[in-house]
């Protein structure tokens, strides 16, 4: 279900996924339209890409999809020298934060979001 919404629009996903849900709710009953409704004007960001989420961000696009703010790369230089992050690490870290500033509405990466990606990394 969810990867026919997604494929539905190339502009939208929030309200093609809130219209999803709607008739979802009609045939099964049970009220699901709200799990959508705070993101009917969401726009999708990979369209026109094979992927769909944050952590399928290939390697050679991480800079494209997931640059950090100026005071994002500071913090970012720092903790590659202070936790000696692998490139893959940082990878992570970058599609983390990606996700965190996307929750918090926030085209851009800024330093809150990569700090509290990095919080979630073990040692």
């Amino acid at each position: 279900m969810c990867e026919a919404i997604l494929a539905l629009s190339g502009t939208t996903n929030g309200r093609v996924a809130v219209a999803g849900f709607e008739a979802l709710q009609r045939r099964t009953g049970h009220a699901l339209a709200d799990l959508a409704a705070d993101q009917e004007g969401r726009r999708i960001r990979f369209a026109d890409t094979p992927f769909v989420t944050n952590s399928e961000i290939p390697p050679s696009k991480i800079d494209a999809w997931c640059a950090p703010s100026p005071e994002g790369k500071k913090l970012l230089e720092k903790a590659v020298t202070d936790k000696h992050l692998s490139a893959r690490g940082l990878s992570r870290v970058r599609k983390v934060a990606r996700t965190i500033a996307d929750l918090d509405g926030s085209d851009t990466i800024e330093a809150r979001h990569l700090a509290e990606a990095l919080q979630y990394r073990p040692g």
